[in-house]
């Protein structure tokens, strides 16, 4: 890989009293869960840009999240380098990109609303560190796949132990 190309993750620090550092599986898996949360566990993404985003994340598509402080809020805002349709990058001796099924599917699904909005998406700070921790401490959670009416893909938030405690 040269060093033009992107690097498929980062290693961020966010200041949140006592800084709180994000690797780029953990941004996805966070942004992933803070949007179930918001949509009452169920969102619904357009099906070909769903396809198409998890068959990326699947060949080990190469692509950048950049994060930034924003504004008097200290929204985040995540950029992705790359949003446009080229072909993946085949790697061989692994499949996906974090090398975990379950968080491969968090990338996509960032990828994909990446893809829609443009490039790039907004979250409240407080909102995304929070979800990292409670990823952090071992909350269990899915982002289970459910209908497929050809229009969209709907994912439905799975909680087997309920919501996490909040956090101290």
């Amino acid at each position: 890989m040269s060093s033009a190309e992107p690097q498929p993750a980062i290693s961020v620090t966010l200041d949140n009293d006592q800084g709180v550092t994000l690797d780029q599986w953990r941004v996805g898996s966070a942004f992933a869960l803070c949007t179930l949360w918001l949509e009452d566990g169920l969102i619904r993404l357009p099906a070909t840009d769903w396809e198409h985003a998890r068959d990326d994340v699947a060949h080990g598509y190469e692509w950048t999240l950049f994060l930034e402080l924003d504004g008097p809020d200290n929204a985040i805002v995540l950029s992705c380098a790359d949003v446009q349709s080229r072909p993946p990058v085949v790697k061989a001796q692994t499949g996906g990109l974090s090398g975990d099924d379950e968080t491969d599917k968090h990338m996509a699904m960032l990828l994909c609303m990446l893809r829609q909005d443009g490039g790039s998406l907004r979250a409240r700070a407080s909102t995304l560190i929070g979800a990292a921790q409670v990823i952090g401490r071992g909350h269990e959670w899915r982002a289970v796949l459910g209908d497929n009416d050809g229009e969209s893909q709907l994912f439905i938030l799975s909680e087997p132990n309920g919501p996490p405690p909040p956090l101290p």
